[in-house]
């Protein structure tokens, strides 16, 4: 409602602008052709001045064309704002028309006036020829304008027809590229959300193999008999099993965060302390022999391997000690160590009886050969140690007791023992010596 009565008034003011218009184009042409019913802007009234004529036609036309809100005296006035005009101020063709036509059809028709008027004072031509080449003027010259027009307004048609088979195109290939998006849409939010379902599933088989895992870890780490700990760089204990608690007497919950010098004498934590930053210091794998004081006062012998953990960048954050018990096997090493020196005490004792002794003492294996012989085999046959070990002894028997003899070894091999027995060797030499053996296996 608000917008109709702001048209209609804006519509009243275009009429009284163009009536404007017309009066001050009369008054101006009677003045330049000296008509005194023309000089005046209403019949019965003083002639008006044609310099006010001409601003009233200026101030009309400026209202009327170019939106610029002039006042006529006493013809507009303008209430509250300044008022955008006009009927023939858009940018539409007919407005287009408008503008083109209107200053043509006042100016010409009144310069074609002028000039018959000027033809028939300096009687160039009579009254009738005048009006009738004024009458050919104005067809001349509204024909042309019209054709002129009508081109015109077929070029814009023309270019309208062609800018709107573009639009429709330019909306078509829009429409496709629309459709097109919305299917790579639909496809991609597809692929998307099989992807994610895929994910998903991924996610959650990791994280049940990860905890897996890590109860396959823990389970490996309280069930171990090696006593493992995971420390900070400075020696903080992050991780500790069991076993770690049962040598300490202490709940697990009490150890996490704590050093060794919480639950150690200060010598002992330094002597750890000190394989630890070794194992830092180096970046690899250590082996130290430790030895541990037990809640129960006793001492148990460890064999700590130490290594370095490091994350992703390779930067050490923290390290691992894995150190088993070797205390029994320690003892049992002990105990043959013993055994092995009273094993050595008692060969060299025998050795010493063998050398010593005037008899022939020696062992054979299998298949007859020496294995051990003593100095007196060396006295009696002639041969030398080097000699004799590997050496058949039934090489030096008389080819004569060969027989007997091998029948013997085999019932001593087979578990008989033989004492007593006779028999005739060669020495080196050449010469023969009669043996008595006894002999077991």
């Amino acid at each position: 409602m608000h917008i109709t009565r702001r048209s209609r008034a804006r519509n009243r003011r275009i009429f009284s602008a163009s009536a404007t218009a017309l009066i001050a184009c009369f008054v101006i042409v009677g003045w330049r052709f000296d008509i005194g019913l023309l000089k005046t802007a209403l019949p019965g009234l003083v002639a008006m001045n044609p310099i006010s004529a001409v601003a009233f036609l200026f101030a009309a036309l400026s209202i009327t064309f170019f939106s610029f809100p002039l006042v006529s005296f006493g013809t507009i006035s303008c209430q509250g704002n300044p008022v955008s005009l006009a009927t023939p101020t858009g940018k539409n063709a007919g407005r287009t028309m408008a503008r083109r036509l209107l200053p043509a059809a006042i100016l010409v028709p009144a310069a074609i006036g002028w000039l018959r008027l000027e033809g028939q004072r300096t009687e160039i031509f009579d009254n009738e020829m005048g009006l009738a080449l004024q009458t050919v003027a104005n067809m001349v010259f509204f024909a042309f304008v019209v054709i002129w027009n009508a081109r015109l307004l077929s070029r814009t048609d023309a270019e309208r027809s062609k800018a709107e088979l573009l639009l429709r195109r330019a909306h078509r290939e829009l429409e496709s590229r629309v459709h097109e998006r919305t299917e790579q849409f639909f496809t991609a939010n597809q692929s998307l959300q099989l992807a994610s379902g895929e994910l998903e599933d991924r996610v959650r088989e990791r994280t049940a193999i990860l905890a897996e895992t890590e109860a396959r870890l823990h389970a490996i780490v309280e069930n171990a008999n090696s006593i493992i700990l995971v420390k900070d760089l400075e020696g903080k204990i992050i991780l500790a099993n069991q076993r770690f608690a049962t040598l300490v007497g202490r709940p697990k919950e009490e150890i996490i965060g704590r050093t060794d010098y919480d639950f150690f004498p200060k010598k002992i934590a330094d002597e750890f302390r000190a394989h630890d930053l070794e194992a830092i210091r180096i970046g690899a794998v250590t082996e130290k022999e430790e030895t541990v004081p037990r809640s129960d006062g006793s001492c148990h012998t460890f064999i700590a391997n130490k290594f370095p953990l490091r994350d992703s960048n390779g930067n050490i954050y923290a390290f691992c000690d894995i150190s088993t018990d070797i205390t029994e096997r320690k003892q049992m090493e002990d105990t043959l160590l013993e055994n092995q020196r009273a094993l050595e005490a008692s060969v060299y004792a025998n050795q010493l009886i063998m050398d010593n002794s005037r008899d022939v003492i020696c062992t054979v294996d299998e298949a007859g050969r020496f294995v051990t012989v003593n100095a007196a085999c060396e006295t009696l046959w002639g041969y030398t140690t080097k000699e004799l070990e590997g050496k058949r002894y039934i090489e030096m028997v008389l080819a004569e007791d060969r027989e007997k003899t091998n029948r013997v070894a085999a019932e001593i091999v087979a578990g008989a023992a033989a004492s007593d027995f006779e028999n005739r060797y060669a020495r080196k030499d050449g010469s023969i010596i009669h043996m008595l053996w006894s002999a077991y296996w």
